[in-house]
């Protein structure tokens, strides 16, 4: 692969193409800070702590998604990079339960040493902190909840090294979410796997709501489009099909999702985000996590609900059959469910007047 001439902090560097930019500053010596960027593990751009300048880029940029280019010049340490990686650590520590030059950890730990490096030891909260209790998720395994600055490091080890994609972290994402709005019991509305989000975050993580609206959601094992059972066990073959088949593909998947064909501006809402080199990997990378562990952890739990809940369910749904409907709202204590007529699966798509009904009724 031919090499790639740039210049960082004035140092000009060579590195083959295709390199990320935080592993070519490595490669010459040149320290740039990250939390949940790790070698081999899938980008994920949540920290921001590897935030550079790139010039005549607008805005300050992630090294650890941005791949080198001919002729880029990049500065690593400068005000402007120094305030916003302090803003990142300020925010990090805003709800973290001890402020870091009195903590146990006694230099055994990044975010310290990031809070040290970039001068933001003093919280500027005045407000009483979130606290998140510790979690025993096994004999041998304890989440230390209250530390946790989502990273998803855990998350993508488990996924991508072990191959068993045993944390689901998007409702920790939902239950924080709700914590930082200061909403105790919120109206939701969920639909596809928003629903097992919703049910996994009240009946996991503890979060209350006043009512829980589900349209076609998953929550009952198996669960996934015949096109999903086959191709998530397949992500490389898939990712490396030519574009046009790509694209056939996703038009015929999002498709079979409505019950009234989409006219060609919508159905490019659905298709652009997973289109081109990027969009198409991303896609079948999220295909292939889907996993029914993230149901069967509380399906035998739907008895616990604390709130009352609807379930609307497309008639004509080809990803989740309208059975599953009956089965889950069986298993709901007073659950309410009402099948819509000549609906799919994206029932906002087809019947967007009958979540708005639901919802108002919801809201009474």
């Amino acid at each position: 692969m031919a090499d790639v001439n740039i210049t960082v902090d004035g140092k000009k560097v060579t590195a083959p193409a295709g390199t990320l930019l935080i592993e070519a500053c490595k490669a010459v010596g040149i320290e740039v800070p990250s939390f949940c960027y790790y070698p081999n593990l899938s980008l994920q751009g949540a920290c921001r702590m590897c935030l550079v300048k790139v010039e005549k880029m607008p805005k300050l940029q992630t090294a650890c998604t941005t791949v080198i280019g001919e002729g880029m010049v990049v500065t690593t340490d400068s005000d402007e990079v120094h305030q916003a990686r302090k803003g990142m650590v300020e925010l990090l520590l805003g709800n973290h339960p001890l402020d870091c030059p009195v903590c146990d950890a006694g230099g055994e730990c990044e975010l310290q040493d990031m809070t040290f490096s970039y001068g933001a030891a003093e919280s500027k909260y005045m407000e009483p902190k979130n606290h998140k209790d510790e979690q025993q998720w096994s004999p041998v395994v304890y989440f230390d909840r209250p530390r946790c600055i989502l990273c998803y490091r855990c998350v993508r080890v488990c996924g991508e090294v072990m191959d068993v994609w045993a944390l689901g972290v998007q409702n920790r994402v939902l239950a924080a979410l709700l914590d930082h709005w200061g909403l105790d019991a919120p109206d939701v509305v969920a639909h596809d796997f928003g629903g097992a989000t919703a049910l996994r975050a009240h009946l996991l993580d503890g979060r209350d709501y006043r009512s829980l609206l589900l349209i076609d959601p998953v929550a009952i094992s198996p669960w996934g489009s015949p096109f999903v059972q086959v191709a998530r066990g397949h992500e490389d073959a898939f990712g490396e099909l030519p574009p046009y088949i790509h694209d056939a593909i996703l038009r015929a998947y999002i498709g079979g999702a409505v019950h009234r064909p989409l006219v060609d501006e919508d159905m490019r809402r659905y298709l652009d985000p997973w289109l081109g080199e990027t969009g198409q990997a991303a896609f079948y990378r999220q295909v292939a996590q889907m996993s029914d562990r993230f149901t069967t952890e509380v399906e035998g739990r739907y008895g616990e609900i604390r709130c009352p809940v609807s379930i609307l369910w497309g008639a004509e749904d080809g990803w989740i059959p309208a059975e599953r409907g009956e089965t889950l709202a069986a298993r709901i204590p007073g659950a309410r469910l009402q099948v819509v007529p000549a609906a799919g699966h994206l029932m906002q798509e087809d019947a967007p007047e009958a979540i708005v009904a639901a919802a108002l009724g919801m809201l009474g």
